[in-house]
């Protein structure tokens, strides 16, 4: 029963190091509502890419627009990752706090 128990741990530990994987090698890309900025992040929340289309009339509008833009990516990460590792421990982790 215990070797059982931890057989499977061994098993939700090599699906998890396995979406970890998976969702490094993930692009999410997100454009603002003005459609002149773009941000790529990957599954684990690190931003890859910036692309800047037009010229913004001063710095404090560029800002507020990679900040929303920037959140928007990272959220539609988050929510990526989050159904990658559920789906990688059979749901066990549904539930829990920080995850």
């Amino acid at each position: 029963m215990m070797g059982d128990i931890f057989g499977q741990l061994g098993n939700i530990q090599a699906n998890v190091e396995n979406a970890k994987a998976k969702l490094g090698d993930l692009r999410i890309a997100a454009n603002s509502n003005c459609g002149r900025l773009s941000v790529v992040v990957d599954g684990n929340q690190k931003i890859n890419d910036i692309h800047i289309n037009e010229n913004f009339d001063d710095n404090e509008e560029l800002a507020d627009v990679l900040c929303n833009t920037l959140n928007k990516a990272l959220e539609n990460s988050k929510n990526q990752m989050k159904s990658e590792l559920e789906a990688a421990t059979g749901g066990l982790l549904n539930g829990m706090p920080g995850l």
